[in-house]
């Protein structure tokens, strides 16, 4: 909209012109007032330019020049918009509304599963859910460590904005939290966790009708039944078949699994898939993770194998417990409506970058998880190559069911995509580790681009990784490509800036786009 305050005097004129990165320019809008005295307005199409970068210029002006002075001629409204389509729920009876399990699954790397190009390691489960969902290729957790990320998944923001910083922060209680936005829209809540880090003490059962903290009962658990089936069908019988009975209508299932999480003890057969024969530190056959972390660290390369070799035997093993999920559901006669989400917190480190486990660094082997949405015949089936976070999962799944996105969340609907309504934009995912504090990590993937900063004070150390040519994050660039690099730079700057302080609403913060 822009206005002509000549009164009729003056016709006036607005422009829009677009600069691709090849440096031709377009006039997309050329509209005239036709001397109106109210604001006038005018929408141009941006569509021919989707994914690009572009300089937009925009123009108002008289449309001739008449020898008189100047007329004042502004712009009153100028914005960019996305044009939405119905979600996948919205035409849905209350009561045909799909259940919801989501399925985290600590400390899985996406490149250890077969949907994410694992050659060496058996998944013949998420490779069958992989051909009939939406996989994300390229999805990162938020940060490499579980209660940070699991807040920054349920709220949708970042971890300087949800609070869950440290490990003696609490998740805090003004943020939005999936479950609750599940709960009071007729959702029988039901959480199971296997890991410490989600706990009410850490303020995650906030919107669960029923919040069940197994870890220090898993070991007793699975040896009731140590068969993957007898696992899960255990804990459906125990934890969520009562609920379902209490409750008529849909219900959302969190079910947080601590495996592949070290030590790495994979139980039979899957402790014996992969034969390696070793002979070294014998401590690492016993709690290999916990003692390399205490001081076991010159490890040899037939170490880091025997470490990655239990490890992927722990991946098989949870593998066959996705399969013993789907075979559950369909015996219940619940997956034909039932939206399935598979993904992890973070991933895990085998030495690539000089170290063993997670919470120490932003790496891509601690940060790119596998993220899988199933709903037969709703879903669209595809593989997604564009960056997407646990940062999206909320607004996504929220905008799924037909509900409103809290205007706090940070993240973003990755819905048309998988109903194969447009193609993805290439958003920026920004890493975190220790929020704003001095030795704190932060990084940001843009474009095939990543670039990982650690700070010292007030000093900050950079690496640029070109990941598209260098995935393993190996050659640093940040010398030689100084553009590239100051650019991801000033991400991280507006990043800091938007996420300053728990609970601003989006609409309050400087946009995005």
């Amino acid at each position: 909209r822009w206005l002509d305050d000549s009164h009729g005097v003056e016709r006036s004129e607005a422009l829009v012109l677009v600069r691709d990165g090849r440096g031709n320019t377009k006039t997309i809008l050329h509209a005239d007032s036709g001397a109106y005295v109210d604001p006038v307005a005018s929408v141009a199409d941006l569509s021919e330019f989707a994914g690009e970068f572009v300089e937009i210029t925009t123009i108002v002006r008289q449309a001739s020049e008449s020898g008189s002075r100047p007329r004042p001629m502004l712009w009153t409204e100028l914005s960019v918009t996305e044009e939405s389509l119905p979600s996948v729920a919205t035409t849905r009876a209350m009561d045909e509304r799909p259940n919801i399990v989501l399925l985290m699954f600590d400390t899985l790397r996406a490149d250890f599963t077969e949907p994410y190009g694992a050659t060496d390691v058996s998944t013949p489960n998420f490779r069958a859910l992989a051909e009939e969902s939406a996989t994300f290729l390229n999805a990162f957790a938020p940060t490499s460590w579980t209660r940070s990320s699991v807040a920054t998944m349920m709220s949708s923001l970042h971890e300087t904005r949800h609070g869950t910083v440290t490990i003696a922060d609490k998740l805090a209680e003004e943020v939005p939290y999936l479950p609750e936005r599940l709960r009071d829209n007729g959702y029988r809540t039901i959480g199971i966790s296997m890991n410490g880090h989600i706990t009410r003490q850490w303020g995650f059962d906030r919107g669960f009708d029923a919040f069940h903290e197994l870890g220090r009962q898993r070991e007793q658990i699975v040896n009731e039944d140590p068969t993957p089936d007898g696992y899960m069908n255990g804990l459906w019988d125990r934890y969520v078949a009562p609920e379902r009975e209490n409750a008529a209508g849909p219900f959302f299932l969190y079910f947080h699994e601590i495996d592949p999480h070290g030590p790495y003890t994979p139980r039979a057969p899957f402790d014996a898939m992969y034969p390696s024969p070793y002979s070294g530190h014998p401590e690492l056959e016993a709690d290999n993770i916990n003692l390399v972390r205490q001081g076991l660290t010159e490890l040899r390369p037939q170490d880091i194998a025997h470490l990655r070799t239990r490890y992927r035997g722990e991946v098989s093993f949870i593998d066959a417990v996705l399969g013993a999920l789907m075979n559950r559901l369909r015996a219940e006669g619940l997956a034909d409506n039932t939206i399935l989400i598979v993904t992890s917190d973070h991933g895990e480190e085998f030495g690539e970058h000089g170290g063993i486990g997670h919470m120490v660094t932003l790496y891509d082997e601690v940060l790119r998880v596998p993220l899988i949405w199933s709903w037969p015949e709703r879903i669209r089936p595809t593989r997604e190559p564009a960056t997407a976070g646990l940062i999206d999962v909320a607004p996504t799944l929220l905008e799924t069911l037909g509900l409103p996105i809290p205007p706090e969340m940070e993240g973003r609907d990755l819905s048309p995509v998988m109903r194969g309504a447009s193609p993805m934009r290439e958003y920026p995912v920004l890493g975190q580790l220790g929020g704003n504090r001095d030795r704190a990590r932060r990084s940001v993937a843009w474009a095939g681009w990543k670039l990982c900063e650690r700070r010292f004070g007030a000093e900050s150390e950079y690496e640029l990784f070109n990941t598209l040519q260098d995935p393993g994050e190996v050659t640093n660039q940040w010398t030689s490509q100084r553009e590239a690099g100051g650019a991801l730079r000033q991400l991280l700057e507006w990043y800091a800036y938007q996420s300053s302080g728990v609970g601003t609403a989006k609409e309050e913060r400087i946009p995005m786009e």
